[in-house]
């Protein structure tokens, strides 16, 4: 029974330096995600909102007071960008993707016009239901500069006007997602001048307004961070997500990765001596029963916790794990060679 006890102790020993070297790796594998996204970004940081609320349960003016506290951030640069179908009044019932920007978007991520012309300031205010836009180059053979076109978005019906065509292989790129909007009509995050003409679907656009992305320097990522939270924090109806993982740790525990890494790394070592302690004790007394289960159990925890991580942490863990088994092995194999000499 002593024996069992012992081996039991063992064991939660070995499964403890496995998960802490599996968190370990998932620790650095954050860091260096982190690395290549703002390689990715130029340098930037996004941080992304999202309403989850019911949008029809307040109204337009309760939204755009928000999203002109967002565009007032200081140190960052809000975009507007989501995307949500239109809906063609034919007889197939077709439906073209279409994504909503604001009007610093196309500057900001050097999206061109081959024929016709960008938005102005003029388009983004609306007084009836008349939306311009833009095509994207797949589509430059179905619609033309000046063509017109109905369909319904946000299940208001909208008249369209075509007012320019994108460049092929138009790109809004960033780590977190990228659009390619050759095959979309693009629109703007348009503010309408009198609410009556329009039904409910109006008030979902505007939380979307308020759904957009924060752009900050990374070296002023915490402090943007903290804005948009004393913004959003009164009305509890908003996600935050950013391209930074550590960033995003950091906002869940309070904990930075690297403070993490290094308690960490002090445990896995703590555990490391303490089991070093008990082999030598035990010696070469470990069955292989015992070191078979053991093995067992660091391939099952590394393949689920590197599943979880996209297989960070299984080059470490395996290599831990074989030396658990050879160690002891080399143990009895020497002891072996002394008894028969």
């Amino acid at each position: 029974m002593k024996k069992c006890g012992k081996d039991l102790l063992l064991w939660i020993l070995c499964v403890c330096i496995t998960g802490t070297l599996c968190l370990i790796e998932a620790g650095i594998g954050m860091l260096r995600y982190d690395a290549e996204a703002l390689t990715q970004d130029d340098g930037k940081i996004y941080i992304t909102l999202q309403h989850e609320g019911n949008p029809l349960l307040e109204d337009v003016q309760y939204f755009a007071a928000i999203e002109e506290q967002l565009q007032r951030i200081e140190g960052a640069v809000y975009y507007e960008i989501y995307g949500q179908p239109i809906y063609l009044n034919d007889a197939e019932e077709e439906t073209l993707a279409a994504l909503q920007v604001s009007d610093n978007v196309l500057e900001s991520f050097g999206i061109r016009i081959q024929s016709g012309r960008g938005f102005t300031k003029a388009d983004y205010r609306i007084g009836e239901r008349v939306i311009p836009v833009l095509a994207g180059a797949a589509l430059a053979e179905r619609f033309k500069t000046g063509d017109h076109f109905f369909g319904e978005y946000l299940f208001d019906e909208y008249e369209f006007v075509v007012i320019g065509i994108l460049q092929e292989e138009s790109w809004m790129k960033r780590s977190q997602g990228s659009w390619l909007l050759d095959e979309s009509i693009v629109m703007p995050a348009f503010h309408v001048d009198e609410e009556s003409g329009f039904g409910d679907g109006l008030r979902i656009h505007y939380a979307n307004l308020t759904s957009g992305m924060l752009c900050t320097e990374a070296a002023q990522r915490d402090v943007v961070l903290e804005q948009a939270e004393n913004i959003l924090a009164s009305e509890g109806q908003y996600g935050l997500t950013t391209s930074s993982m550590a960033l995003w740790v950091k906002h869940m525990t309070g904990l930075s990765v690297q403070t993490m890494i290094c308690c960490l790394v002090i445990m896995a070592t703590g555990f490391g001596l303490l089991l070093l302690q008990m082999y030598w004790r035990k010696q070469s007394g470990l069955s292989r029963g015992f070191l078979l289960v053991v093995l067992l159990t660091n391939l099952i925890i590394v393949c689920v916790m590197g599943n979880w991580m996209r297989y960070e942490g299984i080059p470490i863990n395996l290599f831990w794990s074989l030396c658990f088994v050879i160690y002891p092995l080399g143990l009895r194999l020497l002891r072996r060679k002394s008894q028969s000499e």
